[in-house]
């Protein structure tokens, strides 16, 4: 699930460009995250915030992150845990680690995946990666 530029859901712009910048978007989006964690909770979704922030204003990305961690609280997720483990050297380390052993394979962006030795690039392979798992 992706709050990101080009969802008219949550620009109320159809540029397909503008970023969600503004309180009520945010919050409209944290209301979803609530719903979405309970939802799938236990069933080993993957979630994204905003990956490419070009552009929209450090206070408001940091509005939104605020906004979905108190979210995550509601939903019952350790919140807190998660922001600060990230912080954490070991998990600094470990993404470092997992970063350099993606480019000597031959990642070049995110998400990158592999099954063996091929690679399946950018959300559109998602579909592909599941039948060359299935």
């Amino acid at each position: 699930w992706i709050v990101d530029a080009g969802n008219t859901l949550y620009t109320g712009l159809d540029d397909n460009m503008s970023l969600p910048a503004n309180t009520t978007v945010f919050k409209a989006f944290a209301r979803f995250v609530t719903a979405a964690v309970h939802h799938f909770r236990g069933r080993g979704v993957i979630w994204e915030l905003l990956n490419e922030p070009q552009g929209l204003p450090a206070s408001a990305y940091a509005e939104l992150a605020t906004l979905v961690g108190g979210s995550l609280a509601t939903a019952g997720l350790p919140a807190d845990e998660i922001i600060t483990g990230t912080q954490h050297p070991d998990i600094k380390s470990a993404l470092i680690n997992a970063t350099q052993a993606a480019v000597d394979r031959g990642a070049f962006g995110s998400p990158t995946l592999f099954v063996g030795d091929e690679m399946f690039f950018g959300k559109d392979a998602l579909g592909d990666l599941e039948r060359a798992l299935g």
